[in-house]
């Protein structure tokens, strides 16, 4: 159509045409996204007499730096719409772009670049006290150091305090002064600003601060208390200090007053018009927003910690004979400081006007519900464990392992209620009732039962038939594996859609979700269950 201007940030076109509906790849083919890792790290194994010690450390260095440049227009029936009005429908979005008389054009030159440093020592010793009695010990500490922006600053919302903060070692400028992001809209004092008495300078300049305290301890044993009769036992407590660092870091860089969107309006009624092509050669507005209460969603609280789990085993294993094998095992953990995360900010009492809903949010300049990643979350798993290892003659051997277990969390399966299938965050109805969000975990499968078999081909090398020869080299020693899974399925979690509380939480289309749960007042079982009918939807 000879828009020559429309590519002038070199990513994405997008054109959006009313009635047809948008243009472009989906996956910008322009969206360049790097990561580069340094690691450094060492070992030591030392064997003094029935010591088996072991040292180390390591170093790691990540480095991840996106950009993501689009430019676009939209055209709008409005352009070739009769301005006198009336009952008919006029405008075509199409006539509107081949007029080349756009209603907006719009751009973004979005560019992210972070690193972080992880560091870890560890020590462990296998001491064998008696041939028939092993005690193992370790502790390792690790962190990992908050991160570091390149050209852009962070933002994040402390919920503890009410408080947006602003990253970096002091405040932008007034975007009076040099209206380029990231500025303080207007003459830059944040107290003209609507909520602005909790804007303020973030505490820290790259808005995390480093947890420290990541110590953890491991201890094991292994006693052969009678003859061919195993007892071993263990308990640790790991931490997850990569727990979706990168993701919350890049949530938080680049945000208010920040601005790496822009858009300009044209050709409004009563306006002169301008076509596509001058329109795109002009400049864009990249001042940010008045306030950041409508740009802030799915970032974490800043005093986050990485979550933990204490985890614990207890394994009896008796050898039968040279051929069998039978183990019976308990394993269970306590999981702590999850990621917890749902839209915040809802009413805490449903009903109400719009205008009342709004004055009833626990923080009331911010106008509407937002995604918030908390470390509350918990959670816990019990399991028996049984494994037979049998081995047969002709190289024939299975292995029959059954599990049967229970997981039990307050709605933090997985971030932003990720694994918790279709119903997502309706796993946590009530932000303000947390332990009325317990129940099992989006995972839990209660009972797994898995059976597998190998079998050595009787050909090749060692074997009865062509034991030797060019055609042993081709055919021999080949085995064929069998495994047969059955288990029993995860649990499902119907929902309702909407904000059927009115409480401003939301819905999907506008940074909410679907958060409620129908009641059960009947057999969910139908009578006759059948593939069309499997659960009773009158319950």
């Amino acid at each position: 159509l000879g828009w020559s201007q429309i590519n002038q940030w070199g990513g994405q076109i997008n054109v959006n045409i009313a009635g047809l509906g948008p243009s472009g790849v989906a996956g910008d083919p322009n969206s360049i996204a790097s990561e580069r890792n340094w690691q450094l790290s060492q070992d030591l194994s030392w064997v003094k007499k029935n010591h088996q010690l072991k040292l180390g450390y390591i170093f790691f260095r990540q480095h991840w730096w996106g950009s993501d440049p689009y430019a676009g227009a939209n055209f709008l029936t409005s352009q070739t719409a009769n301005p006198a009005g009336g009952d008919a429908v006029t405008g075509i979005g199409l006539a509107s772009a081949i007029l080349g008389l756009p209603n907006d054009t719009f751009g973004s030159d979005q560019y992210y670049n972070q690193t972080y440093n992880t560091w870890g020592v560890y020590g462990q010793d296998q001491w064998k006290l008696t041939p028939k009695f092993t005690f193992n010990y370790s502790l390792r500490w690790e962190f990992v150091d908050p991160p570091n922006y390149k050209k852009v600053t962070a933002g994040d919302f402390d919920y503890s305090t009410g408080d947006y903060w602003i990253g970096g070692k002091s405040l932008p400028g007034p975007c009076g002064t040099n209206g380029v992001a990231p500025c303080i809209p207007g003459d830059g004092n944040l107290a003209d600003l609507p909520g602005g008495s909790h804007i303020i300078l973030s505490p820290v300049p790259n808005i995390k601060s480093p947890h420290r305290k990541n110590f953890e301890p491991r201890v094991g044993v292994s006693w052969e208390f009678a003859h061919n009769t195993l007892l071993r036992a263990g308990f640790g407590i790991p931490y997850d200090i990569f727990s979706g660092v990168t993701q919350e870091n890049n949530n938080m860089q680049a945000l208010w007053p920040n601005n790496n969107y822009g858009n300009s309006s044209y050709n409004q009624l009563g306006q002169s018009l301008q076509t596509i092509d001058a329109a795109e050669g002009q400049a864009l507005s990249f001042a940010p927003q008045e306030t950041p209460w409508l740009s802030i969603n799915y970032i974490p609280l800043p005093t986050k910690k990485p979550p933990y789990s204490l985890q614990y085993n207890v394994q009896l294993q008796r050898q039968f004979s040279e051929n069998l094998t039978v183990s019976a095992a308990y394993s269970g953990s306590v999981t702590r400081r999850l990621d917890y995360g749902y839209p915040v900010n809802a009413d805490p009492t449903p009903g109400g006007s719009s205008a009342t809903i709004d004055a009833r949010r626990p923080f009331p300049y911010i106008p509407t519900s937002f995604g918030y990643s908390f470390d509350t979350g918990r959670a816990s798993y019990n399991s028996l464990q049984v494994e037979a290892n049998r081995r047969f003659s002709k190289g024939l051997s299975a292995i029959l392992a059954y599990t049967w277990s229970k997981s039990i969390d307050n709605g933090s399966s997985g971030f932003f209620g990720s694994e918790n299938g279709a119903s997502g965050n309706s796993a946590i109805q009530n932000e303000y009732d947390p332990k009325s969000n317990r129940s099992v975990s989006g995972y839990d499968v209660p009972q797994n039962l898995v059976v597998s078999g190998s079998y050595e081909l009787p050909v090749g090398k060692g074997k009865p038939w062509l034991s030797s020869g060019p055609l042993s080299w081709v055919m021999g020693n080949w085995r064929t594996d069998l495994i047969q899974a059955v288990h029993t399925s995860a649990p499902w979690n119907p929902y309702i859609e909407g904000d059927l509380a009115n409480v401003g939480r939301g819905t999907a289309s506008d940074g909410g979700d679907s958060y409620m749960r129908p009641n059960l007042i009947g057999n969910p079982t139908p009578s006759h269950r059948t593939v069309l009918q499997w659960v009773n939807p009158a319950a």
